[in-house]
Formats: C-alpha cells, sequence, structure tokens
C-alpha cells in the first residue's frame, strides 16, 4: 500500500495481522515476521481473517468468494454464487459453509435456501436444498427481495463468527426491526431470529459491536449512553458512559451531538466500538476505553493509566 491509501480493515488471529485498504491487503505473520502483499480483485468486498486464511467476498456482484492461504500464499475463487447472504468458515475443518438466499418467493411460501459445503482450497464436498422457516411467524417477504441491493451492502459488516455460529444482522423493514440469519455450524442448521426491539438509523455503523453471537453493544449518539443487547433474551440494557479527562476531542463530539443531528459531527471525528467476550473498547480520536468482563484478565498494557470519571478529576 502506498502512505496515501487509507486503512480501513483491521484483522488478527493467532498468527497473522491483516491489514488492507479497498484495493490491497497486507498479511504480517507476528512469529515469522513474513509480510505478504495482495492485490484485491474487487473494491467492494468484506474481508474476514480465519486463524491463516483471508475471506473476501465480492459485494459488487454478490457472486464470488475469493480465499488467500497465507501459508502458502495461494489465492484462489470460488465463484458462480447467485444471492449470497451467508457464509461460515471454520479453518480448523477446513470448510466452508455458504447460502443462497431466494427471498423472491410469493408471500406465503418460505424462502428458497442452496446451503453449499466447500473445502476451503475450493473442493465441492456437498450441497442441499430447503426453505428457510420463519420461526412460527408469518412473514413478509418483500422487504428481503433480492433486488433490494442495498440491504446487502449496507449490512454487511455485521456478519460475524464465534467459533461454530455464524450471525448476520439485516434490516427487515424502514423503522429498522431487524432479524438475525444465525448458522449453528456444530448441529448443521440455519435460523432466523426476530429481534422486537426500538433501533434507530445509525446501528449499522462504527458505533456497533456484536461480542457474543447474542450479545450487541450499541453507542446510542443521541441518548450518550451504550445500549447492551441480548437477542436470545430480547432484554434491552442501557448504561452511562463516563468521560476519563483525556477525552477531550470526545467531550467536544457530545457537546456538538446536543447542538445539532447527532450524526452529523461524526465525520470530523474517528470514533469506533469493538470487542470480544473479555473486553469492549470504545475507540476515539483520544485513545482507547477498555472495559473488561473478567477480572482475572487485566492485561499490563504500555501506556495505559488508571480510570478516572471526570466527574471525579478534580
Amino acid at each position: 500500500m502506498t502512505p496515501r491509501d487509507t486503512v480501513s480493515k483491521f484483522r488478527v488471529s493467532d498468527h497473522y495481522v491483516v491489514v488492507g485498504s479497498d484495493e490491497y491487503l497486507v498479511a504480517w505473520n507476528m512469529h515469522s515476521s513474513e509480510i505478504r502483499e495482495r492485490e484485491l480483485p474487487c473494491e467492494d468486498h468484506h474481508t474476514t481473517l480465519h486463524d491463516d486464511k483471508v475471506v473476501i467476498v465480492n459485494l459488487e456482484l454478490e457472486d464470488t468468494v475469493y480465499i488467500w492461504d497465507l501459508s502458502s500464499d495461494r489465492f484462489q475463487a470460488i465463484d458462480d454464487f447467485l444471492h449470497l447472504w451467508l457464509w461460515h468458515v471454520d479453518a480448523d475443518k477446513n470448510i466452508l459453509v455458504t447460502f443462497e438466499i431466494n427471498w423472491d418467493t410469493d408471500d406465503t411460501n418460505p424462502a428458497e435456501v442452496q446451503q453449499t459445503m466447500w473445502t476451503l482450497t475450493g473442493d465441492l464436498l456437498d450441497r442441499k436444498h430447503f426453505h428457510l422457516s420463519s420461526s412460527g411467524r408469518r412473514m413478509d417477504w418483500r422487504p428481503l427481495k433480492n433486488s433490494q441491493r442495498e440491504v446487502f451492502t449496507s449490512n454487511i459488516c455485521f456478519i460475524h463468527t464465534f467459533n461454530h455460529k455464524t450471525v448476520r444482522r439485516v434490516y427487515y423493514n424502514e423503522n429498522y426491526t431487524t432479524l438475525d440469519l444465525v448458522y449453528d455450524g456444530s448441529i448443521d442448521k440455519l435460523s432466523v431470529r426476530w429481534n422486537n426491539y426500538d433501533y434507530v438509523s445509525d446501528a449499522f455503523s462504527d458505533f456497533y459491536a456484536f461480542l457474543l453471537p447474542d450479545i450487541s453493544y450499541h453507542w446510542r449518539m443521541i441518548s450518550r449512553r451504550l445500549e447492551i443487547f441480548n437477542a436470545d433474551k430480547q432484554v434491552q440494557t442501557m448504561l452511562p458512559y463516563q468521560l476519563h479527562p483525556q477525552e477531550t476531542h470526545f467531550r467536544e463530539l457530545l457537546a456538538a451531538a446536543t447542538r445539532r443531528d447527532p450524526t452529523d459531527s461524526i465525520s470530523e471525528h474517528f470514533f469506533h466500538s469493538f470487542g470480544d467476550s473479555e473486553v469492549f473498547c470504545l475507540a476515539s480520536n483520544d485513545g482507547i476505553q477498555l472495559w473488561f468482563f473478567n477480572p482475572n484478565f487485566t492485561p499490563d498494557i504500555p501506556g495505559a493509566v488508571p480510570f478516572l470519571p471526570m466527574e471525579e478529576s478534580g
């Protein structure tokens, strides 16, 4: 990548760090310090890292999955997909499972699914067809018609894999109601989960983080609170956000949000949320605030300072 390229992707596994822009990926082996680079065949794509395999899905045509083996530097394509909506990677078993969903059925019939299992070298292992159950709910499929391509691209970042489960959260209607497509590889089952709670229009942004298949954290700029949503129990909890004295830029952002549309000032600041089952992170121009869930997991981080809420800073 040239210095002018903007790094928009950052992925980490036990052995590799992969960073990239819309056009390039760079992989660094943390053990051997070997660096590999790859120019991508498409600019609009979704990238995930699974051990030593990088999986890249072409979002321009929704028809191709690329697999980059970082150990051998082999790059190959699996193509000819139609309406690719979900994919699951199990690097330990060397398999990729893809789901092509045809929502263009009439309103009384379930969506049609083609599920295909591949090796990560592109060999076809199995293929089957079935109808997707709506979990007993009467469903209007029209908002999910495949002709509504923006549904796919605007929410594509919300495909997450947690061991044997992969979850994709998508809009269902203009009121930002959502549903989850959930694949459980341990029982080889695809299901639909409905989320019945109030959503806002910035739900699919850097304000949002999946920590577990059922748990998501969402920063609501309007209320200046963190929303924790348990999709399994359909329970919503709100927590206040306490500023550290060093979070000066973020304090300015919050002040600006009270004077105008809360999302207008985001472009002036860097803000991103991410995490896992051990820690939740909110990163801004000022640094990263870390929330540790496990009291036994508090690593010694160089440059970190104890948290002192602004109202207690004196």
